[in-house]
């Protein structure tokens, strides 16, 4: 029963850290932005947002909004990185939780050693989600597109949506961070301020240590 508690703790927490604004975008807009390709070649311009869903999978660049000759399509799976605006994306191997290693442009939330990300999920075509009155942009996108937060150590390539560490958070979080030892150490041992409800400011902790061994 406690795990059980400490779990939909979590969750709601995540649920509430997932209700962050999405600063809405009209769809069909166009910003500045670049892309970086595979092989590191970055190219500036210009790309058209569809939606938070849309634009994890596919990207419309324009080298000259002028000249729609230079209009480029590219599947996100193509690119490394990529920046809408004010919006950064990371090709990382999340796509929902679904099973397999699909390639997906991420949402960047937080950069770091342990990066923080959001995917938008989907939108559900049986029972289509309509805006409540009044409702704001940033409301309505967030029912709509289920946000998921994901993390990402820079050490590996797997992701993990918060609700991977409901159970067993003290075994599978050490072993996220392992590489800090006395980090790993108090989650393991389950010391007081490092325990499941503690997930963002251990997070943070780690962050904040390897940018300082690194001299940042």
């Amino acid at each position: 029963m406690k795990y059980l508690l400490s779990t939909l703790l979590l969750c709601a927490t995540f649920v509430s850290s997932a209700q962050e604004p999405v600063h809405a975008y009209p769809e069909g807009g166009t910003y500045e932005g670049y892309v970086i390709l595979k092989d590191g070649t970055q190219k500036n311009g210009h790309i058209r947002y569809s939606n938070p869903y849309g634009i994890q999978n596919t990207v419309v660049f324009f080298a000259d909004l002028d000249d729609k000759d230079t209009k480029e399509k590219f599947d996100t799976d193509e690119l490394k990185e990529y920046r809408v605006g004010e919006k950064t994306y990371h090709v990382i191997y999340w796509s929902g939780g679904l099973t397999g290693k699909a390639l997906k442009g991420n949402l960047l939330i937080e950069d770091g050693c342990i990066s923080t990300y959001r995917f938008y999920g989907r939108p559900e075509a049986v029972m289509p989600v309509t805006r409540n009155p009044g409702e704001s942009d940033d409301s309505f996108l967030t029912r709509k597109y289920s946000p998921q937060t994901v993390y990402k150590n820079k050490n590996d390539e797997e992701c993990y949506q918060t609700s991977y560490f409901g159970l067993k958070f003290s075994k599978k979080m050490s072993e996220f961070i392992s590489d800090n030892k006395e980090l790993s150490e108090k989650v393991a041992n389950k010391e007081k301020g490092y325990k499941m409800l503690n997930m963002d400011s251990i997070i943070t902790e780690y962050n904040e240590a390897c940018a300082a061994a690194k001299g940042e």
